[in-house]
């Protein structure tokens, strides 16, 4: 039986760069399986998603905003990868910080070492 999967995304300037990547990275695995997949970028990312979540419209697989993660969670549309997903082969705090009473509901897909530094002395003038 075959099966399409979406994904929704951010637009970003060139979604073509992102659905190319998918069929690369995974496009022939699924196809082998009978899946197709489409890929949904979208502008506004963070509104539309939630609209999506609450008309029920939303892609099967979609980016969780980590800021947004726990508004996103709460409105219950969101699967626990617990038993779906083998979390051991990734850094334990990005698997943290989507980790909510216990349930793992996303894997962070990267990390900064952002970091703000000022100069205290100008600050005390």
């Amino acid at each position: 039986m075959a099966q399409t999967v979406r994904v929704m995304g951010y637009g970003g300037t060139d979604p073509a760069i992102v659905a190319r990547l998918l069929d690369e990275v995974v496009g022939a695995s699924l196809a082998a399986e009978g899946i197709t997949l489409v890929y949904e970028p979208l502008e506004d990312y963070n509104t539309a998603l939630f609209n999506a979540l609450s008309a029920g419209t939303a892609a099967d697989i979609f980016y969780i905003p980590v800021e947004t993660a726990p508004g996103i969670i709460a409105t219950g549309k969101v699967l626990p990868l617990n038993g779906l997903v083998d979390t051991s082969p990734f850094i334990d705090s990005l698997v943290q910080a989507y980790t909510v009473n216990g349930n793992v509901y996303g894997i962070a897909k990267d990390f900064n070492t952002l970091a703000l530094h000022y100069n205290i002395d100008l600050f005390e003038e």
